[in-house]
């Protein structure tokens, strides 16, 4: 019985099966040794000394997790941002690279 495209499909497996595992010895080198990274200072639990359990902190929620005895946040107001015809909107996250740009519009279009 001869099945026609088996030593192409074989050869396809194989070659799949050579490339998942190159990746997967690349990917584990670069976590661990090969990266470059500093290893992080981790120690064992029991150097943390002895754990106590804080006060009341609050009634139960839905998920048995305890709610805070705090003042709620107040609600969002998104309609006190005042957002006008051709107003800039600009989000600034961590440290700037480069100088924001001003932009001029035509009074009138």
């Amino acid at each position: 019985m001869k099945w026609p495209g088996l030593r192409r499909r074989a050869s396809i497996g194989i070659v799949a099966g050579i490339a998942a595992f190159a990746a997967t010895a690349v990917l584990s080198l670069m976590r661990n040794a090969g990266a470059g990274s500093a290893p992080l200072p981790l120690a064992a639990l029991s150097t943390v000394g002895t754990l106590h359990p804080i006060g009341n902190v609050g009634p139960l929620g839905p998920e048995d997790v305890p709610i805070p005895n705090a003042d709620a946040l107040p609600p969002p107001r998104p309609l006190a941002i005042p957002l006008l015809a051709h107003a800039e909107i600009q989000l600034d996250v961590g440290r700037p690279l480069i100088a924001p740009e001003n932009i001029t519009f035509p009074p009138r279009l």
